[in-house]
């Protein structure tokens, strides 16, 4: 049997940067927090607001990130998960 969630965090560990390691640990707890309270649409702008600010590791969330989210149904129907695995981000890196 598949499972849709591993495979969103094999895709993203595949993905994976050097950067991430480097993301701050309170743009991941914010971006899990804004995702799992106010879904994809707000949690796209606060990340395009910090990406217009010149914050590359929120364009690398919005634009890297997010989109494999988004694509996993059981992700976009419990959005807690999509939050964890957010904050967790640090751990896929290489």
């Amino acid at each position: 049997m598949n499972d849709p969630i591993r495979d969103a965090c094999d895709q993203l560990k595949r993905r994976s940067d050097k950067q991430w390691q480097r993301m701050s640990n309170k743009l991941l707890h914010d971006t899990g927090e804004i995702l799992e309270r106010h879904g994809f649409g707000m949690t796209e702008v606060y990340l395009q607001r910090r990406s217009q600010s010149g914050d590359r590791h929120a364009h690398i969330l919005l634009n890297d990130v997010l989109p494999v989210l988004r694509a996993c149904s059981p992700i976009c129907e419990d959005r807690s998960i999509g939050g964890y695995i957010i904050k967790a981000l640090k751990s896929f890196a290489p």
